[in-house]
Order: structure tokens, then sequence, then C-alpha cells
């Protein structure tokens, strides 16, 4: 089984990232004929919680952080799912299964909470994990003293989180993949709209022909939009590394075998941040609703991160003289199943390499970052 395990402060987005991932890895899988199906419970708790997120992009204009968040756990949920492949074997139509176990842990127990241990054991015993930072908190609020956001360690608390995975590496032998997820990210990454453009452009050509001396006005006005869309990004990931490279690379340092990669994703879509306030000192941002509804990005992306690393790192380590596809899909077995002595059909090797390429394709176009200690963090 494929165990995944979500690492982050209460509130701070983990369910949310979930809730997104299910929601987009569907889509993508029923367009090759394949799913990604909840078992038992976890069907009635996503449907539950993907909804909430959709409840997020309807509404009033401006709301709160605890409003922004979906229902968290009190305790530690596990979400089964299957990764369902169509096969056919001697004529009959047949399904290949591959468990997927994701385990929400709730922020409290990394926080003075005496189930800091039951934590330590469930993170040493997975196999990739997601650490989902809020962005808000990294980007806003910025002074001359702190070169992240006035709230980022108290919203983020990376040094209690830094500190749990020490823990649980300590023991650990075999290779794990941390994920950085960073949410709420939208006011950092969307690009400005082809409509805009469209719209700038039209006025342009509008300006050139009756109001010439507008023109040069209009055509830096979209330059200097297109730009600081760019720069926002960019500025985003600088921060990541200011906030975070120290700590990736004690664990580097700790542990063999560990590899960290960071990617935006954007849960709602349409909410972006608009200031902070306090509420009883806690702090809490206020966003305001985009004019358009619920439009989730990159959901799915953090998963696929995982099994693209752990794939590339499997075929370094293998030596047997088989062709690379044949590897790759035994592996597979291995992992998901449990039995590295399975002798796999054609057929079903046919399958799974047809999934695997479709995860690769769509992971190329995607927007991720690999951390590179030698150049000091994520390099956007």
């Amino acid at each position: 089984m494929f165990q995944i395990t979500l690492v982050g402060p209460t509130g701070v987005g983990k369910t949310s990232v979930l809730a997104a991932m299910y929601n987009e890895l569907e889509y993508e899988l029923n367009q090759i004929g394949c799913e990604f199906k909840p078992i038992g419970t976890t069907k009635r708790n996503i449907i539950e919680r993907r909804s909430e997120l959709e409840g997020l992009g309807k509404g009033q204009k401006s709301i709160l952080t605890e409003n922004v968040a979906i229902m968290g756990t009190a305790g530690s949920r596990q979400f089964d799912f299957e990764l369902r492949i169509p096969v056919k074997r001697d004529g009959k139509q047949d399904l290949l299964t591959f468990p997927v176990r994701i385990t929400d842990l709730p922020g409290a127990w990394y926080q003075g909470s005496d189930r800091g241990t039951e934590a330590d054991k469930i993170l040493t015993d997975s196999n990739c994990s997601f650490w989902v930072v809020d962005s808000t908190a990294l980007m806003e609020n910025i002074s001359d003293e702190k070169e992240t956001g006035e709230f980022h360690n108290i919203i983020n608390d990376p040094e209690t989180i830094y500190n749990s995975y020490q823990r649980a590496f300590q023991d650990k032998h075999e290779d794990h993949t941390i994920v950085m997820v960073l949410v709420r990210s939208e006011s950092y990454v969307q690009k400005i709209s082809k409509l805009y453009q469209k719209s700038m452009s039209w006025f342009e050509f509008c300006c050139r022909r009756c109001l010439p001396f507008l023109q040069k006005d209009c055509t830096k006005e979209l330059k200097d939009r297109t730009k600081e869309s760019k720069d926002r990004t960019k500025e985003l990931y600088d921060k990541l590394n200011l906030g975070y490279a120290r700590l990736l690379w004690k664990l580097y340092g700790q542990t063999n075998g560990i590899s960290a990669f960071a990617c935006h994703v954007e849960t709602v879509g349409n909410l972006f941040f608009q200031d902070f306030e306090l509420n009883q000192g806690k702090p809490q941002a206020r966003f305001r609703r985009g004019t358009k509804s619920y439009t989730p990005k990159n959901g799915g992306l953090p998963l696929r991160i995982t099994i693209k690393q752990i794939l590339e790192k499997e075929k370094i380590k293998t030596h047997q003289t088989v062709t690379e596809k044949d590897t790759l899909s035994r592996w597979l077995y291995d992992v998901f199943i449990g039995r590295s002595d399975v002798n796999t059909p054609k057929e079903d090797l046919k399958a799974i390499e047809t999934v695997l390429f479709y995860i690769t394709n769509k992971l190329q176009k995607d927007k991720y970052v690999a951390f590179n200690p030698e150049k000091g963090g994520f390099v956007w």
C-alpha cells in the first residue's frame, strides 16, 4: 500500500488539499478509462469536503480565514482510495487495483499534544508527505526586520513541523519524498486574464488611431501587469526558500533518501488576499472573492510529483536485465500491493504503462520545482 501523510498546523488547509486533489485526479483518470475511487466512508467524507470547497467560491465578497478553511480533523483520519486500471485478460475485461492511503493528521498533534509520538510514527511509515504551507503568511506584512511575513511563524509554525520530521526520520531507512504544497496562492500565481490582454490590446489599437498620446501609457500598463504576475510567483518561491530551505537542508543532512519538491495549489481559485486582522491576538487573513466562481487549479499536482519522483529513483536503483518499462511496472506492484515476486502478464504491463505515460506527460506541463541544496533551495 502506498501511504501519504498530510502535514501542517491546524487550519493551514490540509483537508482542502485532499479534497482538491481527489477532485482533479478523478476527472483526469476518467479521460483514459481509469478511476481513482474512494473506498468505504472515504467517498462520503470527500464529497462533503468538496462541496464545502465549492461553497467557498460563492457568497459574500469578503471572507475571513476561519471561513476559508473547510472542516478539518479532531483526530487522525485515514482516506482510502484505489487506483483502478482496466485490463483484458484472456479476452475478458478485468481491473488492476492499487490501494492508496492518505492520512490527515490534526495540526494540534504537533503543537504540544501528547499524540506527538503517534504522529511521528505515522510520518515514519509513510512513503511521502505533503507539507502544507499558507502562502499569505509567507508573503504579507513583511517588515524590515523580517524576511518572511509577520505571521509566518504563528500560522505555519515551521520549527514545530520540522521537529516532527526530525524525530520521525531518526530511524527511517527508506526513501521519502516531501512535497511542499503552497495553498491560498491565488493572489501570487494567477496570470492576467486573456480577456484583460485582449481588452488592453484593443484599447491600445484605438489609442494608436485616435488618441496616440495614450498609446505609450497603455502599452506600458500591459507590460507591467504581465511582468508583475511573473515576479509575484517567483517572489512566492523565494519566500518559501527563506522560510524553509534551512530546515530542509538539515533534513537532507540527517537522512539519506530524502527528496523535496514544491508546488502551488489553488484549492478554490477565486479567493484573493485582502488584509490581516487580529482576533483575540490571533491573525486572520481576509480574502475577497473574484468575479469567477469555484475554479480550482493544480489539485492533483502533489500526487503526480510524488509518483514521478519515486519512479525515477526506482530506475536508478534497479540493475535487473529487464526493460525499463518492465522495471517500473513491477515496482508499482511491489509498492502498492506488497508483492515483489509477481509475474505480471503482458496485458497488465501494457495497461500500467499507459497510465504512467499519461501521468508523466501531464506533469511536464505543470509548474513545480525541486529542492536543490547546492543552489540554496527551490529555484523557480
